[in-house]
């Protein structure tokens, strides 16, 4: 909240759209743990001025919250909320922990911790808190308490650069704080002593001479004691070391390197480092790929928390990953023995020797030893101390999970940086004129380097080398090669692909051979099964390989990722051993036996027949033990199958794979996947020349836009695909197209011609003895026969199509067509049946992954209750099954719910609230030119 309001979730930084919502859970944040009633938040809302309708908005925000923010943090209590945040969840807490923890350190002149305390600190302040959020009265109080805060913590930090001895850096600290507060003494007192400290004595008496002038002109008082104190103390030259005390350093070695001035965007590592070294014997593990910046982390922590250990800090780079062979742990021991004070010719020669003199040595002392660069855990096991105490630091490309399971280590991955944190850390090299100058650009230059800390030094190097190179240059740079642009010549450790070729040719063959294949994947993550379509080997264990390696991620037990660059330096290595076309067609192929098979298990009888080409022997046949396990497969894997297909180009696996997705992409509602898929499926067939495939990819574009709300253009698709089957005598062209074209036609209002559609459809399907077809077209059958008021009519074929879908075993279809036997139920004014059909539908559908058709349900819900009188509940579940249509995106399921409501709330006598939510649809309505927009408009009485 010390900036735009943000939440972190799994796929990163999510913002809420409606600025009430982000008022409401600012509030609640601000009392996190504490109970907030409804009055004051609703005070908060609408200053003291609620609408009548202020409690069921707030509902409705919290309701909205509570999807937003998930695992059941947002508690209702009687007559308010709970909020539920774990410490240091919420900037604004970690803030006031830190400050707070700061002048504690400041009190016990624990200096270099109080510097890094507030350093941390201020790093949350990204700008003004609440900066995106309306504020009431509350949250304006603790905008100010924040801000008094800021400039409390800023103050401690000039204190520790004063007690660190580190007097011109304190300098331009104070200065901006004798600027913004000129009354604060205090302020003056400490400029004073930092400009004597720094030698200027002469600047020192200059400003006790403007604080005076102030203060006298100001509030016309003279200064008080501890400014004239501190001014007499300059004038006597008495010694800075009087008066202030500086904390004094150690004579132990120290060896850490210059730590960087620009560490960006490691909170989060940091602050589990700083967890870890909280305890008597920490021993940390930070991991990650090349060019992360583990080094550079463990360098500026270990600077961070030197004072902690009096007796030296030690540095070596065990040469894990390089050009160099590894350093032997006893030359690493025999270092730190001579660092350590022990004579060079006293050192052992025997590595256990050398292990336990260094164990000795170390004893009763408190050292920080940072282990950097190491290839293995038996590189670090001797270095170890034996006893509390001291601290170990080690960074490495591979996790050393085994210094984890036996030695009780800290695995610390650092990750790579997110697009904010990316375009700070090039504006901290570069400066803010080059990134100010084209943001747009400098986004894309973050995007380009794909959050790697060492790409995004190299650009910045490149730009800071070429001053007439500007961001949009560096760029086209990148765009036209990026590995290639990404290192500085003739500096190997500045080269992106250096750093990954000495991770790669580290690994066995099998992991190599993977690694390179691997990048025929085009979508963002993929599982083992997939992954065994690439090689003969074990596959598990050659990703676990490279996991450990760091050259593959596992966000999830099972799922997998390539970083982006290292996805494209393995593509390069590919395409110079491997075969990658045929790669990518035994890829293809795999992925259209998956979907075939998920389809098939997930919505028996609704998969296309599709003619399937043989897998090789040495592929796997994918399988799938129920319908679970299917739809499971289907919504993680959908985002790779399209992606396979597309990439597919003009071959019959493109439209293959796009018409078994068909079913899966129209039931999870994913139209622009299902219209990029169906439009390459359209080109393949054409370039192909095959009718068959045509009109099937036709019929599929239809649906995309169908699907869209995009119904002249659906119609269109349709009849140009059902054209085409005639012209072909593809007889089952002619029966998916008629039943498509049906629907298109019934969205239109033209319910005569599309009846005629579906009965010919029907009679096709029939006589070729296709009980999936035939299921589908009787059930579409029953939403028009229950669209034209023809209700038992509409329930009677709709339980034909029930048994049907009941013999294939497609629980999903049977309870969907079990909710439009609700809605004729309610036409035909037996409410209560009707609800008891939506009841028994919702949570088929709801566990099928399928959002809006257990919505409906609940709409459905709420619009008998209505007619049965039952006005609270019905607003209640109306209100329900609208925020889930707009968490899902369904604009008519929105527009429709919305004219419910209007109808509940004009029952309850809230006309202007009902007439509200009735333009609000009439709008939606009008604009596609939809049947219900003249019933929408009597209501209004337009």
């Amino acid at each position: 909240m010390l900036g735009t309001l943000e939440v972190r979730a799994e796929d990163g930084w999510r913002v809420l759209r409606s600025g009430r919502q982000r008022t409401v859970l600012a509030l609640l944040i601000v009392h996190a743990n504490r109970f907030v009633s409804s009055s004051r938040l609703i005070d908060e809302l609408w200053a003291q001025r609620p609408p009548n309708s202020a409690a069921n908005a707030l509902q409705v925000f919290v309701h909205q919250l509570r999807q937003f923010l998930g695992d059941g943090a947002l508690a209702t209590k009687p007559g308010g909320y709970l909020l539920s945040v774990a410490d240091g969840d919420a900037d604004t807490m970690r803030f006031e922990s830190l400050v707070l923890a700061a002048r504690a350190a400041v009190d016990r002149g624990e200096h270099r911790k109080a510097l890094a305390l507030v350093d941390d600190a201020v790093a949350l302040w990204r700008s003004q808190p609440f900066s995106d959020v309306p504020e009431g009265e509350e949250l304006a109080a603790e905008h100010v308490r924040l801000d008094e805060l800021s400039w409390s913590a800023r103050q401690y930090r000039a204190d520790a650069l004063l007690g660190t001895g580190k007097f011109a850096e304190a300098v331009g600290e104070l200065r901006a704080l004798t600027t913004e507060q000129p009354l604060n003494e205090g302020h003056w007192v400490r400029l004073m002593a930092a400009l004597y400290g720094a030698g200027r004595q002469a600047d020192a008496l200059e400003a006790y001479r403007a604080a005076r002038e102030i203060l006298v002109s100001s509030l016309g008082v003279e200064p008080g004691e501890a400014l004239r104190e501190r001014h007499a103390q300059i004038l006597a030259a008495v010694p800075i070391g009087e008066i202030v005390s500086v904390q004094s350093t150690s004579d132990g070695p120290a060896e850490l390197p210059a730590g960087t001035t620009v560490l960006t965007g490691r909170e989060r590592e940091l602050e589990r480092l700083a967890e870890v070294f909280s305890g008597p014997a920490p021993l940390a593990v930070v991991s990650g790929q090349a060019g992360i910046g583990k080094t550079a982390l463990a360098v500026h922590f270990g600077h961070s928390i030197a004072d902690r250990f009096p007796d030296g800090q030690l540095f070596v780079d065990l040469r894990g990953h390089g050009e160099l062979p590894p350093m032997a742990p006893a030359e690493a021991m025999g270092r730190f023995l001579r660092a350590l004070g022990v004579e060079p010719e006293s050192v052992p020669a025997d590595p256990d020797e050398a292990s336990a003199a260094l164990r000795s040595r170390l004893k009763g002392r408190r050292v920080l030893l940072v282990l950097d660069n190491a290839g293995d855990a038996e590189q670090v096991r001797p270095v170890l101390p034996g006893e509390t105490g001291c601290g170990v630091l080690v960074t490495s490309r591979s996790s050393l999970g085994g210094l984890v399971a036996l030695n009780e280590a800290r695995p610390i991955a650092a990750g790579v940086l997110d697009a904010e944190q990316s375009v700070l850390l090039v504006r901290r090299i570069v400066g803010s004129a080059l990134i100010d100058a084209d943001p747009v650009a400098a986004r894309e230059l973050a995007e380009q380097c794909a959050g790697l800390p060492l790409a995004l030094r190299v650009v910045s190097a490149h730009l800071l080398l070429h001053p007439g190179l500007d961001v949009a240059g560096m760029v086209a740079r990148l765009r036209a090669g990026r590995l290639s642009e990404l290192a500085i010549p003739g500096d190997p450790r500045a080269a992106v692909r250096s750093a990954f070729a000495l991770s790669y040719y580290a690994l066995p063959e099998a992991a190599r051979v993977l690694f390179r294949r691997l990048s025929v994947i085009p979508g963002p993550t993929f599982g083992t099964d997939a992954a065994a379509c690439l090689v003969e080997s074990d596959v598990d264990g050659v990703l676990a390989v490279l996991v450990e390696a760091h050259l593959v991620e596992e966000p999830r037990p099972g799922r997998y990722r390539m970083h982006d660059l290292l996805r494209e330096f393995a593509a390069e290595l590919a395409a110079q051993v491997d075969d990658t076309g045929a790669l990518r067609e035994t890829l293809s192929l795999w992925y259209l036996h998956a979907v075939c098979a998920a389809v098939s298990a997930a919505m028996p009888g609704q998969l296309a027949a599709i003619e399937l080409p043989s897998l090789t022997a040495a592929v796997k046949e994918p399988e799938f033990a129920d319908a679970a396990s299917a739809n499971a497969w289907l919504g993680t894997e959908e985002e790779n199958a399209v992606a396979v297909a597309l990439a597919a180009g003009a071959s019959e696996l493109t439209w293959k794979i796009a018409l078994a997705l068909v079913p899966h992409l129209d039931r999870a509602k994913h139209f622009r996947a299902r219209l990029e898929v169906a439009e390459a499926g359209l080109a393949a067939a054409r370039a192909l020349g095959d009718a068959h495939a045509e009109s099937r990819m036709l019929s599929n574009l239809g649906l995309a836009h169908h699907g869209a709300s995009r119904y002249d253009e659906a119609t269109r698709y349709q009849r140009e695909s059902l054209a085409v089957a005639e012209a072909a005598a593809d007889e089952r062209g002619q029966l998916v197209a008629l039943g498509n074209l049906a629907m298109a036609l019934e969205e239109t209002g033209t319910l005569e011609e599309a009846e005629g559609c579906y009965r010919r459809s029907l009679a096709i399907a029939e006589r070729r003895d296709e009980p999936g077809i035939t299921a589908l077209v009787l059930h579409n059958l029953g939403i028009l026969l229950k669209l034209a008021k023809r209700y038992e009519e509409s329930i009677e074929v709709l339980e034909r199509a029930i048994g049907t879908w009941r013999e294939l075993g497609n629980d999903w279809a049977e309870a969907m067509a079990q909710s439009i036997v609700g809605d004729s139920l309610d036409g035909l004014e037996r409410h209560e049946e009707a609800m008891r059909a939506f009841a028994l539908a919702e949570p088929t559908i709801r566990e099928a992954g399928d959002p809006r058709g257990a919505a409906r349900c609940v709409r459905g819900v709420g619009t008998a209750l209505r007619r049965l009188g039952r006005y609270e509940e019905s607003l209640e579940h109306l209100l329900r099954a609208l925020a889930e249509f707009e968490e899902s995106g369904e604009e008519y399921g929105i527009a429709s719910t919305n004219v419910e409501i209007g109808h509940t709330l004009a029952e309850l006598g809230r006309r202007a609230e009902a007439i509200t939510r009735w333009r609000a649809a009439l709008a939606w309505l009008e604009e596609r030119g939809m049947p219900e927009t003249e019933s929408v408009r009597e209501l209004l009485g337009a």
